[in-house]
């Protein structure tokens, strides 16, 4: 199976944010219907903790999308995710359900590792899988295009020169 990245801790911490953003909406709903009602000592702290509790599911949401976008960086993404899933009991915790979802989430994060079968392209800016041939052996790996050492511009085959930036570059055999 091909290693698509860490999918099952963008999932588990999609879902935790959202439920946190959420449980937060309905905290800073009812403070307001608390003021209405006249309750307004109460109806303040229940807004100012459903207020946290929108703000760490916005962060968690953003933490998701960004440990599967830069799964380089997945071991402090991870942690975030946990530690603000924690924190977010203070705005309810997404009905509770939220912080277990936050804490797998960040866990999966933190414990994922890329596959061998996964090279970095410098000129896409990310990972690319390795070509398996039909006998499912690994075939060989298509030979990214030379860069400027400059302004990082793709540079055409037996290039001495940047056509971009004009800086000398070291011709390959």
């Amino acid at each position: 199976m091909e290693d698509d990245g860490p999918v099952w801790a963008f999932v588990f911490s999609l879902i935790a944010g959202l439920l946190m953003i959420l449980d937060g909406l309905f905290e800073s709903l009812a403070g307001s219907l608390a003021d209405e009602l006249g309750a307004g000592f109460a109806g303040g702290i229940l807004s100012a903790l459903g207020f946290f509790g929108i703000l760490f599911g916005l962060v968690v949401v953003i933490l998701a999308v960004a440990v599967f976008r830069r799964p380089e960086n997945h071991t402090m993404f991870g942690i975030t995710i946990l530690v603000l899933s924690l924190f977010s009991v203070v705005g309810g915790g997404g009905f509770l359900v939220g912080i277990v979802l936050g804490i797998i989430g960040g866990a999966l994060a933190i414990l994922f590792e890329e596959s061998e079968d996964i090279a970095h392209d410098p000129v896409r800016g990310h990972d690319v899988p390795t070509p398996v041939l039909a006998n499912g052996t690994p075939g060989p790996r298509a030979s990214s295009p030379r860069v400027c050492p400059n302004c990082h511009t793709a540079l055409p085959p037996g290039a001495a020169r940047c056509p971009d930036c004009e800086t000398p570059v070291p011709r390959t055999t």
